[in-house]
């Protein structure tokens, strides 16, 4: 992703990652496929987005994208009331962040008596400690945080000269209870 010119990165490898988010929701059997992101546009944020609408894209397939608001329990609450009152709701949903999606499972279960994932798959992305409660049990992607660390101090205390550097890391699937 690169964010500075000239700058060390240490990125994760979001076109694969967002392709295998993608493909989790289509092997479970979802054709109806939603996206809910974030209006604050960071740059992670963004790329988990814009590389999630490019895999769909890439297999034709058409993506219901909404941006309710901040990152944030109340986002998904917002996105699950928007997506679930239209006259085809999504079957599957990717939500860039743990936290939104929690917001997006407790509004399904709750104002609209659904059954997670018995009538939508839901994903998540960061593997917050709340992903793992037993209310949420969200299926989500983890980053390497302690290896991304780890490279972060290698740059600090060895920094390379010349050509910048560029870590790439693969975020890699918690598999929970929310995928059908």
């Amino acid at each position: 992703m690169g964010q500075f010119e000239g700058a060390d990165n240490i990125d994760i490898d979001y076109r694969s990652t967002m392709a295998d988010a993608l493909n989790l929701l289509l092997t479970a059997g979802c054709q109806q496929i939603a996206l809910v992101s974030s209006s604050a546009r960071s740059p992670s944020m963004v790329m988990r987005e814009t590389r999630f609408l490019d895999a769909a894209a890439e297999r034709g397939i058409n993506i219901t994208l909404t941006q309710p608001g901040s990152a944030s329990y109340l986002t998904g609450v917002t996105a699950t009331r928007e997506l679930l009152s239209t006259e085809t709701p999504p079957e599957g949903v990717f939500c860039v962040t743990d936290l939104i999606a929690c917001g997006f499972i407790d509004a399904a279960r709750h104002e609209f008596d659904l059954q997670i994932p018995e009538d939508i798959s839901i994903i998540g992305f960061d593997d917050i400690e709340q992903a793992s409660w037993l209310g949420y049990d969200l299926t989500t992607f983890a980053q390497p945080l302690a290896e991304m660390a780890e490279a972060a101090c290698q740059l600090v205390i060895a920094p390379a000269t010349g050509t910048p550097s560029r870590r790439v890391f693969n975020a890699l699937p918690v598999r929970r209870s929310t995928l059908g």
